[in-house]
């Protein structure tokens, strides 16, 4: 495949490459015409530079960005499914992992190419050349078909991995905001090659435990996502296996914070009370390191977070003075998010003490800056909760429309919460005692 490979693309550079697919792209967007770009790497850091690159050149044209993992793709007729379910016009496809997916995906491919030229699909395949090779042997007109094979140089110099590993690190969404589980298993996929490249290097220590804290979050998002037990405890091995050696106390404080919250997401699944407790003693311990460094964003997460553990652990006053706390701090900095958070858990918990009032006024709060931020999935969980506030008052006509909103909005952004709605309007319907969100 490299004599092949040679004959069809000279080796660019990740700045030249992500230049030229991004002019492509944005030129197929605005004509309406499908691109379907292959960019060939030979290293996993080499990779993520272009993914990282491109992603913020088509993002500062107004395009976004999907990401799809084709190996953890369970139906072989990918494409299929792309014509039942489009993608958006300013939408762009990353596809990743060709090669480890279905040998009927390659098939579904190249017998319904057309698809992909009918929907003005903007797709690029991130592969190396053992997959473009594949391509070309077991898809041949699906490879013809193709606007552009970019190859990139080989691996960057040693003195600038870590800034471009620290790059991918730290772009990652919120572990609530992600576009969709398939976008969350590629930037799984993407981070466990980068640690298997990294772990040749006997330099790369620190580098490798900041790649493990954030691939802590990424099992810990897909859990939220998907339920499975197993994502929770990767990630919690990830995590410690992080700070046995981060020593910079703003990474600890972060890690311990996202640690504590794994034991808690584990203590709402199993109920152990060791688990619990570890989550208040993890999120003590971030909690001292970022007021010992002055980090308040730190400190602010920490608090309402603590306020989560007692709030579960029984003791909603003290849960109530913590999210307080939180809210000053929120407020004083200008988190608008965490301002958000700390007024949604506030209606929680006075809920909880049985003072529906404040609970509509806390959540008519967050619901302003939810809309405010545009987090529609915030937004939604917090138009349920008022929901059951207002049917806990008896005002049905309040509450259905609302429940009946929120479920409209998480079904259509993909929430994991989407079907708790649905079941919620159900309730509501029924005159049942609803389950908040």
């Amino acid at each position: 495949m490299t004599t092949e490979l040679a004959d069809l693309t000279t080796p660019i550079s990740v700045q030249e490459a992500a230049e030229r697919a991004g002019e492509v792209l944005k030129r197929g967007q605005r004509l309406g015409r499908a691109v379907l770009l292959f960019i060939v790497c030979r290293s996993e850091i080499t990779r993520a530079e272009g993914d990282a690159l491109l992603t913020r050149k088509l993002q500062s044209a107004g395009l976004e960005v999907a990401r799809v993992d084709l190996s953890a793709t369970e139906n072989s007729d990918w494409v299929a499914d792309l014509f039942h379910d489009p993608p958006e016009r300013d939408e762009v496809l990353f596809l990743y992992d060709i090669g480890k997916g279905s040998p009927d995906l390659l098939k579904s491919l190249n017998y319904r190419r057309e698809i992909l030229s009918e929907l003005n699909v903007l797709a690029v395949f991130w592969v190396n050349e053992r997959e473009l090779g594949s391509i070309a042997e077991f898809a041949p007109d699906f490879f013809r078909f193709r606007t552009e094979i970019l190859e990139l140089t080989a691996i960057p110099p040693p003195k600038h991995i870590p800034e471009i590993v620290r790059g991918i690190i730290y772009t990652s969404a919120s572990k609530e905001s992600f576009a969709s589980l398939q976008e969350i298993q590629a930037r799984i996929a993407l981070r466990e090659r980068l640690l298997a490249d990294l772990r040749q290097d006997p330099s790369a220590r620190a580098l490798r435990a900041e790649l493990k804290k954030n691939l802590g979050d990424l099992y810990q998002a897909a859990y939220i996502y998907q339920g499975d037990h197993e994502h929770l405890e990767k990630a919690i091995r990830l995590y410690h296996d992080a700070l046995a050696v981060i020593s910079e106390d703003r990474l600890r404080s972060v890690a311990f914070n996202d640690l504590s919250s794994a034991y808690l997401n584990r203590y709402r699944r199993e109920g152990t009370p060791e688990d619990l407790e570890n989550a208040i003693d993890y999120y003590d311990q971030a909690l001292e390191i970022a007021r010992k460094i002055g980090d308040r964003q730190a400190e602010s997460n920490a608090l309402g977070n603590l306020g989560n553990a007692y709030f579960w652990l029984g003791k909603v006053q003290r849960a109530i003075g913590f999210y307080e706390q939180q809210l000053v701090i929120a407020r004083d900095i200008g988190d608008r998010r965490g301002e958000g958070n700390a007024l949604g858990n506030l209606g929680n918990a006075y809920f909880q003490l049985g003072e529906v009032r404040s609970t509509i006024d806390y959540y008519e709060q967050a619901l302003a800056i939810d809309r405010e931020i545009g987090d529609r999935q915030r937004e939604a969980r917090t138009l349920g909760n008022l929901g059951i506030a207002y049917a806990e008052l008896g005002d049905s006509t309040r509450a259905l429309p609302l429940a009946q909103e929120a479920a409209r909005i998480l079904g259509r952004i993909g929430s994991p919460y989407a079907q708790r709605a649905q079941q919620l309007v159900a309730q509501l319907q029924g005159r049942d005692s609803p389950a908040g969100l």
